[in-house]
């Protein structure tokens, strides 16, 4: 059977956790470990064979035989056409087109005599709750004991923005043989019949023609797409690697309600970059109170907690507000720092402000602060504040 060492050296694995882009998540109970991506190794796009293997694959901590395989981490169908080494061209071959189902995946998975149930994060989600109590309800006889059962997990309480209703199900989407090795999905849908259901197959049409589909509200059969009514679809190349296309308004809608906005990116970084001055100064800065700000300095990170509510598919517009703000405070620096130095031979406080009574607001805030040797850095940040939540 293979095992953890066979698919990646030690070395490369330790790297990958060292650097923050793998966690490893152990079970003691069931003697096993669970190694996933993090969002930080997808907002830093470091993808390799480690971290694109990594997204829920469990090990036996005895002997490191790989007791569940997970699908390798997959990309838009778009990342492949910007000679990006992590997702190269796409093949010429056939493909299929399936739903994209919006839930949670999860592994389903033969030990120590039962069928088991994780997320591509934890064994201990409320997800990974939630399937396991699932499976204890159904006739799983005709699963196959060593293979991987990938499956979407989805309930009410688990919506992400796609509405199913009181729909409660394990949509399998594909399953792996005790090797790794892919089984055909009809082969596998034999087995899964009295489990749940079968992600739904559209007919193949032209990959670029799916992809303008999502940009509009159509569905391939001409039917109406909304954003709450579906994700998008994902496309498997026969033998070859999968590809993901999802609908414009669902992309937007998922920001929406993940309630990230530029002023939340402002709030979250000045609290990642100014956490020594303190919370009450910081409150004030950020216009939060002061258990808001405890609470962002206790996760760590803020501005990494907060991408965690961020589809991946907008870091793009969270590096560019991210780096709006620093380009923004750069400058604002050096004109307080300009403005100060043009009026230091002032030593009495009266005539320094009389000689900033034009300047900006913030320069003039900032060049008095330098004025009483105290720091900017809250000055300059405050005056980044967005004035609209969007």
């Amino acid at each position: 059977m293979p095992t953890l060492d066979t698919l990646f050296s030690p070395q490369a694995l330790s790297a990958a956790i060292g650097a923050g882009y793998v966690t490893r998540t152990r079970d003691a109970a069931l003697g096993l470990s669970l190694y996933a991506y993090t969002r930080s190794c997808q907002y830093d796009h470091a993808w390799n064979e480690v971290t694109t293997r990594c997204r829920g694959l469990v090990v036996s901590d005895a002997d490191g035989t790989v007791v569940a395989w997970p699908l390798r981490k997959f990309f838009n169908a778009t990342d492949h056409t910007r000679g990006v080494d992590y997702a190269p061209p796409l093949p010429s071959g056939p493909f299929h087109v399936y739903d994209k189902v919006d839930g949670s995946l999860g592994l389903i998975f033969f030990w120590r005599g039962q069928w088991r149930a994780a997320t591509t994060a934890t064994f201990g989600s409320p997800q990974a709750h939630w399937a396991q109590s699932y499976l204890a309800g159904r006739d799983t006889s005709t699963l196959v004991p060593g293979n991987t059962y990938i499956a979407e997990i989805v309930y009410p309480d688990n919506r992400v923005v796609v509405d199913y209703g009181d729909r409660q199900d394990l949509v399998l989407l594909a399953a792996h043989d005790a090797h790794g090795a892919e089984l055909d999905l009809d082969r596998a849908a034999g087995h899964w019949k009295a489990v749940g259901s079968v992600v739904r197959r559209w007919p193949t049409m032209p990959l670029d023609q799916l992809v303008q589909l999502t940009g509009s509200d159509v569905l391939p059969d001409g039917g109406t797409a909304r954003g709450m009514d579906t994700e998008g679809f994902v496309v498997h190349f026969v033998n070859g690697p999968r590809v993901k296309v999802k609908y414009d308004t669902y992309k937007q809608l998922h920001r929406l309600r993940s309630g990230v906005t530029a002023r939340s990116i402002w709030q979250h970084q000045g609290a990642s970059l100014y956490a020594g001055h303190g919370v009450t100064e910081l409150g004030k800065a950020l216009d939060l109170p002061r258990a808001e700000i405890r609470k962002l300095l206790a996760d760590g990170d803020p501005l990494r907690t907060l991408l965690n509510r961020v589809p991946d598919e907008y870091d793009p517009w969270v590096r560019s507000t991210l780096n709006d703000f620093a380009q923004r405070a750069a400058t604002l620096r050096q004109q307080i720092d300009d403005t100060f130095r043009a009026h230091a031979s002032l030593r009495d406080r009266g005539a320094f402000a009389q000689s900033l009574r034009t300047a900006p607001p913030a320069v003039r805030s900032g060049a008095f602060r330098r004025f009483d040797g105290l720091s900017t850095d809250l000055v300059v940040w405050r005056a980044l504040k967005p004035h609209v939540t969007h």
